[in-house]
């Protein structure tokens, strides 16, 4: 009885070492996965966009964008924007657009987003 007691413990601490492994992500930005909504396969070449409204004066506010592009695995990452607030988007050919009107980077923290973008059907 001892044994197996010994023996499933050891299995709990190796299971949690192994599901604890993701690697912390480091920088001030978003990162995460884009997969098809039904196949839950990753969406290569999807494009991130990062977009904030600044005040560079009380007349001349200033739209800011940046893009980013998912690779193989559908992965992405905006490691180096600044604190404040930012709609997300991520678009692809084939997909129906996924945004969030608002999220907030805060310095020194990777927001995670995983998305799954839904196949758009055009019909003839």
């Amino acid at each position: 009885m001892k044994r197996w007691l010994i023996l499933g413990m050891a299995f709990v601490v190796v299971a949690l070492l192994v599901v604890g492994c993701e690697k912390p992500v480091k920088g001030t930005g978003v990162y995460g996965k884009i997969v098809d909504k039904e196949t839950k396969k990753p969406v290569e070449g999807a494009t991130i966009t990062i977009t904030a409204l600044k005040q560079m004066t009380e007349a001349s506010p200033v739209v800011w964008a940046v893009t980013g592009n998912t690779d193989a695995s559908g992965n992405y990452s905006m490691k180096e924007l600044e604190p404040g607030n930012y709609a997300f988007t991520v678009t692809r050919q084939g997909y129906f657009a996924y945004s969030i009107s608002e999220i907030t980077v805060k310095q020194g923290k990777m927001n995670k987003i995983n998305v799954q973008l839904e196949a758009s059907f055009v019909g003839g």
